[in-house]
């Protein structure tokens, strides 16, 4: 499983002078750091003449574990936490971060957030055969799955991704799951993907992000839940 844990908040323009009290908060966790403007490209077409033109742009701190499998990425708005695939255990690994990140907030002088989300995604690998959306029904809820029966000629179905958007009040939730072959025949290997991001928009206290956050966790546990039949959950564990 893949982890994007993200913040968003009023944008902090001093983020480059404060970098090295930043980088002190985090830097147990994430000892592999970098402090720098994002290098980007302007494209300009003048007098019948295209050129690309590299530009500076804004600043960021990048920091990294040991083994480099989590990454924390900050910008002047945002606080992003991606976990890799292999790596995640639990939300614990995102809650033990929650101290630091309140302290990093009061460091910025800002009380709120606008923003949060988490996103989870759950890769199965799997065998190719004649019929690779046969692995949909033998993964996923019988209650969701009846629709891929009814293609006619199923069995020379290729890739099936499904994109379920729900919007309540200030949630905003991505499902995604279905097959990614490639879309090479030939291929040995496919995989199975269930993509869920659940977003928050909403101006919050910085205190209140534990309480909001282990919510919005929950929320994802339960779509998995629904979602995935005991197959999938079983070879998730293995």
């Amino acid at each position: 499983m893949q982890v994007v844990f993200e913040i968003y908040f009023e944008s902090f323009k001093a983020l480059k002078d404060c970098k090295e009290d930043i980088i002190e908060i985090f830097k147990s966790d994430f000892p592999r750091f970098q402090a720098e403007p994002v290098k980007g490209f302007e494209f300009r077409f003048k007098e019948n003449v295209s050129n690309f033109q590299q530009v500076e742009g804004s600043f960021q701190i990048l920091m990294k574990s040991e083994n480099g499998q989590s990454v924390l990425t900050i910008k002047e708005n945002i606080l992003n936490l991606s976990i890799g695939k292999g790596e995640y255990q639990s939300f614990d690994q995102v809650r033990n971060l929650f101290k630091k990140i309140k302290h990093f907030f009061q460091l910025c002088e800002r009380p709120t957030y606008n923003r949060v989300g988490i996103r989870k995604i759950n890769i199965i690998e799997f065998k190719r055969n004649e019929s690779p959306v046969d692995v949909i029904p033998f993964l996923v809820n019988s209650n969701i799955t009846n629709s891929v029966n009814e293609w006619p000629g199923k069995n020379k179905i290729n890739q099936n991704i499904q994109l379920i958007n729900y919007v309540q009040d200030s949630n905003n939730l991505n499902i995604k799951y279905g097959l990614n072959t490639q879309g090479k025949s030939n291929d040995e290997i496919g995989q199975f993907i269930l993509d869920i991001d659940l977003v928050q928009n909403n101006v919050i206290d910085i205190n209140n992000l534990e309480d909001v956050s282990l919510e919005l966790n929950r929320e994802i546990f339960n779509v998995f839940n629904w979602v995935l039949n005991d197959n999938a959950k079983k070879l998730l564990n293995e």
